[in-house]
């Protein structure tokens, strides 16, 4: 089993240690499920090989990575679109994240891969566009099992970390519960439920509120023991200034940007709405009274 490095996990909550040795224990069982002797899966391992060569050299022979360290509900998904559409800033998506199609486990499955390397390799080739540049997004416990050993810079070289968050954290987990019980995360998704039927739940928003502190914590925890400064940028910067922030993460990686995506015509819009307003305008005022008791 892949075993977590108990040296950096030191000083890390007991629930984030314990996501991360379940998903080592996962992704062990994946690989150990892997067929090498499959003729498909040995084809499609030397076509990525000769793809990420071409890659790493237009490149300049190492690889141009940044990792967008998000958070949920932080603009992230709006965010990698527009990038998307700069065709030189890689094709940002949550690769590390088990619950989507572009998962490790479609990965490992397609490619045979024998270890978390394999996977960030055939990840580079997924996340980069024709120049080398790749942009891979996650949050603090999909990214858990190839950060907390410095993995990701040992197969990647200089990676440029993107911190996301959201200064209103009220509004982000409500919108984090709205999300969890519609299973709708996007505009870009339909669902049976729709956002109208979700009932108010105090529980259920302060869950969602803990939760995401308890990820922040994880990303400044990183940061913080690497002595580690990422750029910063928050939901709020990017929906004033969204020009401005694709044009910091070009410098971040040494890319001349000349598109200039429009935000309205991007796939992904906005999505809260004056009742997520007047939900927390309700926890907040339930809140000081239960302190005031």
């Amino acid at each position: 089993m892949l075993a977590a490095n108990k040296t950096i996990a030191k000083g890390v909550s007991a629930f984030r240690e314990k996501r991360l040795e379940a998903s080592l224990a996962r992704i062990s069982e994946l690989i150990a499920r892997g067929d090498l002797n499959s003729e498909d899966v040995r084809k499609r391992r030397k076509q990525s090989q000769a793809k990420r060569e071409k890659l790493l050299q237009a490149a300049g022979g190492t690889p141009k990575v940044s990792l967008i360290c998000m958070t949920p509900r932080s603009g992230s998904t709006f965010f990698s679109a527009a990038l998307r559409e700069t065709r030189v800033l890689g094709n940002p998506a949550e690769w590390f994240n088990p619950h989507d199609t572009k998962s490790i486990d479609q990965n490992i499955q397609r490619y045979g891969c024998e270890s978390r390397e394999e996977i960030l390799d055939y990840t580079y080739n997924f996340s980069a566009t024709k120049n080398g540049v790749a942009i891979i997004k996650g949050d603090y416990f999909q990214c858990l099992p190839f950060i907390h050993d410095d993995l990701l810079e040992k197969q990647y070289g200089n990676v440029r970390y993107i911190l996301l968050t959201r200064d209103d954290l009220l509004a982000q987990a409500i919108s984090r519960y709205v999300g969890t019980v519609t299973n709708t995360w996007s505009t870009m998704q339909t669902t049976g439920q729709t956002k109208t039927d979700v009932p108010y739940d105090r529980e259920g928003i302060e869950h969602q509120l803990n939760f995401l502190l308890d990820m922040e914590e994880g990303w400044r925890h990183f940061f913080a023991s690497r002595g580690t400064k990422p750029a910063r940028m928050t939901y709020e910067a990017l929906t004033r200034n969204l020009q401005g922030k694709i044009q910091q993460t070009g410098r971040l990686l040494g890319v001349e940007v000349k598109a200039q995506p429009d935000p309205d015509k991007l796939p992904i819009q906005k999505q809260s709405s004056s009742r997520n307003k007047d939900w927390a305008k309700r926890f907040a005022a339930e809140t000081r009274q239960s302190y005031e008791l």
